[in-house]
């Protein structure tokens, strides 16, 4: 039993032995070992570009009162995904400055996006920008769409909350007419 496990132990320790003179006679197969990885790290992280810059974008509102009134509260509701510039009623202005490239998105606030909504249609939101780059058009597109899902969540939420309000007004009239009833 014993030299049986002597003989195992020769036949590793030469088969490790012979794999180490192999090592050692070819230099560049160690070198390619030790430094292989590393070399492919290197070329993956050259060309990492790290998280994309904020979407600069100027909102376009409807030339109305009621709109110019709510200008603070539409630029914070946009801002919560992109860096809002601007909000104004000038979309030939706005447009202008995006051919500049001084602003990455313009996007046009409907004037009856609330209806739309309101009648359970989808409200068309024009969103325009001005890039050949694949790369940065996705990313423009995948932003707007990032920020769309969040809006119509909060839509959702707000729609929510008013026919809970209008549930408790419900259930008061109800037993006002119960005990009117009664």
């Amino acid at each position: 039993m014993i030299a049986l496990l002597g003989k195992r132990l020769i036949r590793i320790s030469g088969f490790v032995g012979k794999e180490v003179r192999e090592i050692v006679r070819q230099p560049r197969l160690l070198l390619s070992l030790l430094l292989g990885p590393f070399l492919i790290l290197l070329i993956f992280g050259a060309g990492y570009l790290g998280t994309p810059a904020e979407l600069k974008a100027i909102i376009v509102i409807p030339n109305d009162p009621a709109f110019a009134a709510q200008k603070d509260t539409i630029r914070a509701q946009f801002g919560k995904g992109i860096g809002v510039v601007d909000v104004t009623p000038d979309l030939n202005g706005a447009l202008q400055r995006l051919r500049n490239q001084e602003i990455d998105v313009v996007i046009q606030v409907p004037g009856d996006a609330a209806k739309q909504i309101g009648s359970g249609a989808q409200a068309i939101v024009p969103v325009y920008y001005n890039e050949i780059d694949p790369v940065n058009e996705s990313r423009i597109v995948v932003g707007t769409l990032n920020y769309t899902n969040e809006l119509n969540k909060e839509t959702v939420a707000n729609a929510f909350k008013q026919g809970q309000q209008q549930s408790g007004s419900v259930k008061d009239a109800l037993a006002r007419i119960d005990t009117a009833l009664g």
